[in-house]
């Protein structure tokens, strides 16, 4: 029988390269402990990151090449402020790649991309389960991601 662990999408993911609130101490209970709860959180690493602006389809479908490649990412969405029900108008996707530990950030401008294809790249990305997804406030930037591309159904 298959253990949990081994289907789990955090098995094998090294826990070193991250930290808590900021703090350059590695990741652990007793440094989580140290920390409030207000402020814990997962940080990408800052070293070795590519940066990738997508706002065309070819940048789009290199973006999407991507993810068969990365085992976490952190995901935030951006809107216009003053929005009674935001739609999101940019994604940030930060990709950590399981063979390197390499970190490629991808910003989308859902105002320039066509939202099927847009719709294509987060439905790859979210039903991934080899990929941890990382966020804060994650459940409401997904709803305006929802919001830019047409409704719930396609996040």
């Amino acid at each position: 029988m298959e253990r949990a662990a081994e289907r789990s999408p955090l098995a094998g993911l090294s826990l070193a390269g991250l930290s808590i609130g900021g703090r350059s101490e590695p990741l652990t209970l007793a440094a989580a402990q140290r920390t409030s709860s207000a402020n814990i959180y997962w940080e990408m690493p800052k070293h070795d990151t590519e940066i990738r602006l997508v706002d065309t389809l070819e940048g789009l479908a290199a973006a999407a090449e991507l993810l068969p490649l990365c085992d976490a990412c952190g995901i935030d969405a951006e809107w216009q402020p003053g929005q009674a029900e935001p739609a999101a108008a940019l994604l940030q996707v930060a990709l950590r790649m399981y063979d390197s530990g390499k970190c490629v950030a991808v910003v989308l401008d859902m105002l320039a991309l066509p939202h099927e294809e847009l719709r294509q790249f987060v439905a790859a990305l979210l039903t991934d389960t080899a990929i941890l997804k990382l966020g804060y406030g994650l459940a409401y930037d997904l709803w305006a991601v929802a919001e830019r591309l047409g409704g719930t159904a396609c996040v």
